[in-house]
């Protein structure tokens, strides 16, 4: 139920288009909002128990990034290689999934401008490369 609604609303999300930038970007501030809408769905989905779920047999949501690092990488917009376009997508979950869980435990504010700090990090890093 969680995942299944997840996932659409990142498909969503990924298909306004733009650049990948602008994709990936979209698709970071969608998975919070799911989880601001879905504070207990999105603790149960992402429980301690389930976490080598995501890297090891990728769910549906998590294959949203992972398809679009992937196509960024292959069409040269992200300037890594295909090798390393894994280690980068978990990267980017762990680093919003973690924002999200700062948030949730009042560690953090809500705040666009933590999305936006991070995120632009990320750009960089996919401008330059490996």
């Amino acid at each position: 139920m969680g995942e299944e609604e997840l996932t659409s609303d990142l498909r969503n999300a990924r298909a306004l288009g733009g650049n990948r930038f602008e994709i990936l970007r979209r698709l970071a501030g969608t998975y919070r909002d799911f989880a601001r809408r879905n504070r207990e769905m999105h603790k149960l989905m992402f429980n301690i128990h389930g976490h080598n779920r995501i890297f090891h047999s990728a769910t549906a949501s998590y294959r949203v990034y992972l398809e679009t690092i992937r196509s960024g990488v292959k069409a040269g917009e992200f300037k890594f290689s295909r090798q390393g376009y894994h280690a980068l997508a978990r990267t980017m979950w762990a680093w919003i999934y973690g924002m999200i869980v700062l948030e949730m435990t009042g560690v953090t504010a809500e705040s666009e401008a933590v999305v936006d700090e991070g995120f632009a990090f990320f750009r960089k890093l996919l401008e330059q490369g490996e």
